[in-house]
């Protein structure tokens, strides 16, 4: 029978294996940019993965859900990124330009709001167009005409507002499951059982009455509540799964380049 310590002893043991792979992960210049891509999302989930063991073992440990929730977004984003090996580079790139848009469309926020707030304009920050011009300099170094569709992935993401829903064009997380199911030949029930996994993380990591979350204990007509001794059993489970996804996607990464 599973307990507490036999999960945070089985997250230990795959993040131990997942650290390994990610100190040997070899990033090809050729693939700059989604290797890149690919090794932050790894180390992701080897970051919230620890954070999780931390907290399973202290006095709050249900807190430990959001990291959870962190670590297994963050390695199906890498299983996305790698469902269709042809299209590695161009999807990483896709990533790379939201991210920049995500950021342009902060910083022309915090500009309207700065007069508002009576403080100066902050210094003009370069546009991902330019910075995207400078990285595919760097980045045709080594892959001849990448550029051509690194600046063609900008050119649509900010046409289609990629940026404002997910890198990948796959707006829901069920459509991203079913990407992943399809290209992965996962088993049978995969977009389902993440599905309910998404589904109670976003329960337990926002606002909300917790009605039966927590043990509750009548203490001289008082209610007094604490942490119930499982709690930390769905976090450790639900990032022991991130953990395989992340392995797993490391593994097709080095299969396919060597």
């Amino acid at each position: 029978m599973d307990t507490v310590t036999s999960q945070i002893d089985r997250v230990q043991a795959l993040l131990a294996h997942l650290d390994r792979d990610l100190t040997g992960f070899k990033v090809f210049l050729k693939h700059a940019i989604p290797d890149f891509f690919l090794l932050h999302l790894g180390i992701d989930v080897l970051e919230q993965g620890g954070a999780v063991v931390t907290i399973a073992r202290g006095h709050a440990p249900r807190a430990a859900v959001a990291n959870a929730r962190s670590a297994f977004e963050a390695s199906l984003d890498m299983l996305v990124l790698l469902a269709e090996p042809t299209l590695y580079d161009e999807m990483a790139a896709f990533a790379r330009v939201c991210e920049l848009l995500s950021w342009e469309d902060l910083r022309r926020k915090r500009v309207a709001l700065h007069p508002t707030l009576g403080l100066e304009a902050p210094q003009v920050s370069a546009t991902p167009e330019s910075t995207v011009e400078e990285e595919a300099k760097k980045w045709e170094e080594d892959s001849p005409g990448v550029g051509t569709m690194y600046r063609r992935v900008l050119a649509q993401a900010r046409a289609d507002m990629r940026w404002k829903h997910h890198w990948s064009g796959k707006s829901t997380f069920v459509e991203r499951a079913q990407v992943i199911a399809n290209k992965w030949n996962t088993e049978p029930g995969f977009v389902e059982t993440a599905g309910i996994l998404w589904g109670l993380q976003s329960i337990h990591t926002h606002p909300g009455a917790r009605t039966g979350m927590r043990a509750v204990k009548n203490e001289g007509g008082q209610a007094s509540f604490r942490p119930k001794p499982t709690d930390a059993m769905f976090p450790c489970a639900a990032v022991a799964i991130a953990c395989e996804h992340a392995i797993k996607a490391l593994k097709r990464r080095t299969d396919l380049i060597r």
